[in-house]
């Protein structure tokens, strides 16, 4: 990773905290410790989950997996799509609505 990024990403941090505390109802009550611990835990967990190799291969697994769930998302409904069957029929059967039949209760166009 370049420098310049590294850079732009630590000044955007800290000013995102900086514009927070500035805007805020009540400066003096902001409690430091909590908030310190946080950017460290925040920093703490990048730093193990970009640059630790076994995180690093997990996350590439998982992104291996779920670009597999992808895949087969956008493939589905292509290969099991009942339009996809009814376009590959010769014949497709239309679906027919009942008529009334005001006798019997029956028409010829039923089959009941």
């Amino acid at each position: 990773m370049a420098a310049g990024f590294v850079v732009h990403s630590l000044i955007g941090f800290f000013l995102l905290h900086a514009i927070a505390w500035a805007l805020s109802e009540n400066r003096r009550i902001v409690a430091w410790r909590p908030v310190v611990a946080g950017m460290l835990l925040c920093f703490g967990l990048g730093v193990v989950l970009l640059k630790a190799p076994y995180v690093k291969d997990l996350f590439l697994a998982l992104n291996g997996a779920l670009n597999a769930l992808e895949k087969a998302t956008q493939d589905g409904p292509r290969s099991y799509s009942v339009f996809w069957v009814a376009d590959r029929c010769r014949s497709p059967k239309p679906i027919r609505e009942r008529a009334s039949c005001s006798r019997s209760g029956r028409c010829r166009s039923c089959s009941s």
